[in-house]
């Protein structure tokens, strides 16, 4: 009798232990779909600002060529993608939308703050979780190191950013991420350490002096 429960038992187990492993495996799915998605809706939005000059002109001049916007198969991109984050240190490529709610988080990274990013005197933020089955993006983040550089791929180009500053705080020291007269920054907090909301992560980037670049990292 003994024998056949525990038997049962380590049945009873093993099936778990492989619903568990689906059911990770299948959120870990959905958020790269997502990430996807909102990566590509960006580079569509790009490549339509580039073509569009090109396809007006044609139209123009030759009215019959005009495509037939009715009907077309064409898919939609996802909308509200905001920038991709690249961090060559700790190999993370993500896309960021706009708000730090528990449901923008749950799928990418936010971003909220001051002004718009590559604006003289924004502060831009761009926040994260570091643990998680879908969304622990920022789990590396501790890694970087001072002197660093990380990018913001935005609509109108690449963004680069040299970190200048790495400092754990406490959630109500909002006065370090305001914004700096004659500076662009943006800041990428995330809470520590790993599975704690006892602190936050502040890695802060200062705007590298040069042209937006529009090419891929």
């Amino acid at each position: 009798m003994m024998k056949r429960l525990t038997a049962w038992m380590g049945g009873i187990f093993l099936v778990s232990g492989l619903m568990l492993i689906l059911i990770v495996l299948a959120g870990q799915h959905q958020t790269d779909r997502i990430q996807q998605d909102l990566i590509d809706s960006l580079k569509h939005v790009k490549a339509a600002s580039t073509e569009e000059p090109a396809q007006l002109s044609k139209m123009d001049s030759n009215p019959s060529e005009q495509p037939q916007m009715e009907g077309s198969s064409q898919t939609k991109p996802v909308q509200g993608t905001d920038g991709v984050l690249y961090i060559p240190s700790i190999h993370l490529e993500a896309a960021v939308v706009e708000g730090v709610s528990r449901k923008e988080l749950s799928y990418a990274l936010g971003r909220t703050g001051y002004g718009t990013p590559g604006e003289m005197d924004a502060h831009s933020l761009i926040a994260g979780h570091n643990a998680g089955i879908r969304s622990g993006f920022f789990k590396r983040l501790h890694e970087v190191k001072k002197g660093e550089i990380f990018s913001y791929e935005t609509r109108e180009g690449i963004l680069k950013y040299k970190v200048i500053k790495i400092e754990v705080v406490h959630p109500d020291q909002i006065d370090r991420v305001n914004p700096v007269s004659g500076q662009s920054l943006m800041t990428l907090v995330t809470c520590y350490p790993e599975r704690s909301n006892q602190y936050r992560l502040l890695v802060t980037g200062l705007l590298v002096e040069e042209p937006l670049i529009d090419t891929q990292i």
